[in-house]
């Protein structure tokens, strides 16, 4: 009889910028997913190719920082200086971030999610302040 390793936990962030950017919210998501990638998770990070302070710049597509797998997505380039410029380049980001997750999500990523999510609900209904581990 063989026992089954568990898998680690497979965590996708997205957020437009990420390390090396200096934004604050790329600042935060790099000491979150590094936290647990230490801690033995599987972490991705779906982001835009450039950088808020530095626009033209192009980052490499794909890279491991720290054991965090960074998807980089390209993006329009119209910049911060006029609203609807600003409402396109998040609108492309939001699309190519679509598409990068719709190749890094497994089918068996939902079904233990949903799982948790059951077991979560479940909790809720019986009083108790902590989640029950669902059933493998």
């Amino acid at each position: 009889m063989t026992l089954k390793t568990p898998r680690p936990r497979r965590l996708i962030f997205v957020n437009r910028y990420y390390r090396p950017d200096q934004s604050a919210t790329s600042q935060l998501l790099t000491d979150l997913a590094q936290s647990l990638a230490a801690r033995e998770c599987e972490v991705h990070v779906v982001c835009s190719r450039q950088l808020y302070e530095d626009p033209e710049l192009r980052l490499e597509p794909f890279e491991v920082l720290c054991r965090v797998q960074v998807h980089r997505v390209a993006t329009t380039r119209f910049g911060r200086g006029r609203l609807i410029g600003r409402a396109i380049d998040y609108a492309s980001f939001y699309a190519s971030s679509a598409i990068a997750l719709m190749r890094l999500v497994r089918r068996a990523d939902v079904r233990r999610e949903r799982k948790r999510a059951a077991a979560a609900q479940q909790c809720c209904s019986c009083g108790t302040d902590f989640m029950h581990p669902p059933d493998a």
